[in-house]
C-alpha cells in the first residue's frame, strides 16, 4: 500500500494493525511515533478509551461527547414477494414505532429521534407515532394475515436490544417478527439480503455530508441499492442525479430533501435515532480532535509534559 499521510502500515493482520510514523511525510513530523489498532468485534458500540498506559497512576481522564451525523433505521427488502410490498403494512409499522419512548426505555447512546439521515432535518419534520387507531386501520387495509418476518441485524449488543424492543413494540398489534443475529464480517454475502425481509441497519456520514450522503445512495454494495427494486431505484437516482448536480449547497439541500420526502411518502424505509458517542482521554493527552466517525485525529495528539512522562522519556 503506497500513500503520503504522516503514518506507514508496518503491520497488518486480521486482529492487528500498526502504524509507524512515516519519516518522508511532506509536512509537519507526527506527534505519535506508533499506533497499534486491535480489532475486537465483541467492544463494538463500546465506548473507546484512549489511554497512555505507563503514565495512567497519576492522571485523570475526561471525556468528550459528540452527535453522529447519520441515522439508525430499519429498511424493507422490496426485492422479495411478500405481505411487505403492501404499503400499507409499512405505514403500520412506521406508526407503531414510538421512537419517543424507545429511547426513553432503551437510553444509552440514543439520544433523539429520526425522521431522516441528517439530524437537523429531523427536528423540523418528526411526527406523531403511536397511534393505535391508525395502526389498526393502516393493518386492516393491508394484506398481511400474521405471516412471520425475518429481521435481520447486526450481531453486537446494542443492536439486539433495539431488534427485541422493536419485535415487541410490533407484536402489540399482531406484527410478528423474527430477529436474526448476523455477523458483521458477512455483510457482502448474498444470503444476506436475500434472506431477509427487513434489515436494521445505521449510518454514520463522514465529515463532508455531501459526500456521504452521495455514498449512501450510490454505493452498490449499501443496504439502499440492495434492497431497494430496481423501480424505486430508479427514481431514488433521479433525486440523487439533481443532488450530485445542484450548483449550491441551497440547491443540494432542496434535492436532498425532495429525495427523503419520497422515502418517507413511500414508505421504504423506517428511521429510528440519532445518536451520541463519548470518548474517554487520558488527561495527560492533549491536542484532541475527532472526526465524524469518533475517531481522534492520531497525527494531533501528543502527551502532555509530567514527570511521568518525563520518567517515561528518561
Amino acid at each position: 500500500m503506497i500513500g503520503t499521510g504522516p503514518f506507514k502500515i508496518v503491520h497488518y493482520s486480521n486482529q492487528l494493525l500498526i502504524l509507524a510514523r512515516f519519516a518522508d511525510y511532506f509536512r509537519e513530523r507526527a506527534l505519535l511515533d506508533r499506533i497499534e489498532l486491535y480489532v475486537a468485534p465483541k467492544l463494538v458500540g463500546a465506548k473507546k478509551m484512549y489511554d497512555v498506559a505507563q503514565i495512567q497512576a497519576d492522571h485523570a481522564t475526561h471525556a468528550k461527547r459528540f452527535e453522529e451525523k447519520g441515522s439508525s433505521y430499519m429498511i424493507y427488502n422490496l426485492n422479495r414477494s411478500g405481505p411487505l410490498q403492501d404499503k400499507w403494512l409499512r405505514l403500520a409499522m412506521n406508526t407503531a414505532i414510538d421512537r419517543n419512548k424507545m429511547l426513553r426505555e432503551l437510553c444509552g447512546d440514543r439520544y433523539s429521534p429520526s425522521n431522516s439521515f441528517i439530524p437537523n432535518n429531523s427536528e423540523r419534520r418528526l411526527k406523531a407515532v403511536g397511534d393505535a387507531k391508525r395502526i389498526e386501520e393502516c393493518l386492516g387495509r393491508s394484506v398481511y394475515q400474521g405471516e412471520r418476518l425475518k429481521l435481520y441485524y447486526f450481531n453486537h449488543q446494542p443492536v439486539a436490544v433495539d431488534a427485541a424492543w422493536i419485535k415487541n413494540a410490533l407484536a402489540r398489534f399482531g406484527v410478528c417478527l423474527e430477529p436474526i443475529p448476523w455477523p458483521m464480517d458477512q455483510f457482502y454475502n448474498d444470503q444476506f439480503v436475500e434472506n431477509a425481509d427487513i434489515i436494521l441497519g445505521g449510518e454514520v456520514l463522514e465529515e463532508n455530508v455531501e459526500l456521504g450522503l452521495i455514498h449512501l445512495f450510490k454505493d452498490q454494495s449499501g443496504l439502499i441499492r440492495r434492497m431497494l427494486d430496481p423501480k424505486r431505484l430508479a427514481r431514488v437516482d433521479q433525486f440523487m442525479d439533481l443532488f450530485i448536480q445542484a450548483g449550491t449547497a441551497k440547491m443540494r439541500q432542496e434535492a436532498f430533501e425532495q429525495l427523503e420526502r419520497y422515502l418517507n411518502s413511500e414508505q421504504l424505509l423506517i428511521y429510528l435515532y440519532h445518536s451520541r458517542k463519548e470518548i474517554t482521554f487520558n488527561a495527560a493527552l492533549s491536542g484532541i480532535r475527532l472526526n465524524a466517525f469518533g475517531w481522534a485525529d492520531f497525527s494531533k495528539l501528543w502527551i502532555k509534559p509530567s514527570s511521568s512522562a518525563e520518567k517515561l522519556i528518561n
